[in-house]
């Protein structure tokens, strides 16, 4: 009983990490190509685009320019969720990878 749960965590837990691996590297690239185009269409090629964080503040007033108000207001709130909803994803894997290796029954597995 004991290794046939084992045995199905572990198939589990190799789906979950293929899944996982799929998931961060297609976002990934989707990601870096569209804050490439955004950085392209709002910032590249001006001389005062500071080499710190701050030139996402320049690329919302941009876009507040371009587009309107509410698109910068927009992209500052996605990404503040963005980086909100990273940091979560983080401590959940933490909480369920230590709950799991901590469990009576998979140190034995």
């Amino acid at each position: 009983m004991r290794r046939r749960k084992c045995g199905r965590w572990r198939g589990w837990w190799r789906m979950a990490n293929i899944e996982q691996a799929t998931t961060f590297a297609l976002i990934s690239f989707v990601t870096i190509v569209f804050t490439s185009m955004i950085a392209y269409s709002t910032v590249y090629g001006r001389p005062d685009v500071p080499q710190t964080v701050d030139f996402i503040r320049l690329q919302g007033e941009q876009m507040q320019l371009q587009v309107g108000a509410w698109f910068g207001l927009l992209y500052w709130i996605i990404g503040a969720l963005s980086l909100f909803a990273a940091a979560l994803w983080q401590l959940q894997l933490r909480f369920v990878s230590r709950h799991n290796c901590r469990s009576s029954e998979l140190p034995s597995c």
